[in-house]
């Protein structure tokens, strides 16, 4: 009995010792590492070295990269009038325009277009008659033809440009063709006597004067004048105020010097 008990506690006793050696093993295998640990007075301290290093660079390192020299500031150009000392650059900017335009004035008439055939300029062909009523709108145009201008020398005692023009003249006189063309029922042709394209425009260029001839009653001349001197003082003006007097003289300009 003695000797069964003795080889069961010899047993237990191996066991156990070798149980404890084993976890003394894996005890070996779970060391922790140290933890790194940093002192408030540590960081304290890193901070107030990175915060005396950013002044110094900010007020001595910094300005003096990129310093602004103000001795090299550009210096304004300087604009001069020299070109409007004298007005007769002025005038002849103004003549460089060549035709002045003054003024524009509608019209309208109405007129009977008849075309007869006559027997030996005798009498009349019976039923030879064609013709139509016209109604023509146009537009009539009156300026100065500057070319001919001319200026006399700056009087500077007392402030006086004396220009001489031309009489105004019509440069323009176009029909409206939309407002333009025959009264509806008024037209009647003969077939012995039939319009041709030559006989409208003939028609039409007599509508033209007849145009003229009413604006030239209503002062499209006139106007023509009053419109050129008041341009020709507004030019000045711009340049000068009212250092001049402008005074024009329709006297032909350089056609009247010549004759």
């Amino acid at each position: 009995m003695f000797g069964i008990d003795n080889d069961e506690n010899l047993d237990k006793s191996t066991s156990e010792s070798t149980g404890g050696h084993t976890l003394m093993g894996l005890g070996k295998n779970r060391k922790k590492k140290p933890r790194k640990r940093y002192s408030i007075l540590s960081l304290i301290g890193v901070a107030a070295v990175a915060l005396i290093v950013g002044t110094i660079l900010g007020r001595f390192v910094v300005p003096k990269l990129f310093a602004i020299d103000d001795t090299k500031k550009a210096t304004p150009a300087i604009v001069t009038t020299k070109a409007y000392d004298n007005p007769t650059v002025i005038f002849e900017r103004a003549k460089e325009a060549d035709k002045m335009i003054s003024v524009e004035m509608p019209y309208c008439v109405v007129e009977r277009m008849t075309k007869k055939s006559r027997f030996f300029n005798l009498f009349d062909i019976p039923f030879s008659e064609s013709g139509y009523w016209m109604k023509f709108v146009g537009t009539i145009e009156a300026g100065v033809d500057m070319s001919k201008a001319t200026m006399d020398p700056v009087n500077e005692g007392d402030k006086t440009l004396t220009i001489h023009l031309p009489e105004p003249e019509t440069f323009g006189n176009d029909a409206d063709l939309k407002e333009s063309g025959p009264l509806e029922g008024t037209e009647h042709e003969s077939v012995i006597n039939q319009l041709s394209t030559a006989d409208t425009i003939a028609f039409e260029a007599e509508c033209k004067a007849k145009g003229k001839e009413e604006a030239m009653s209503q002062g499209l001349i006139d106007d023509a004048k009053e419109s050129t001197e008041k341009n020709l003082r507004s030019v000045f003006y711009s340049a000068y105020g009212d250092k001049y007097t402008v005074n024009v003289v329709w006297d032909g300009g350089a056609a009247g010097k010549e004759q």
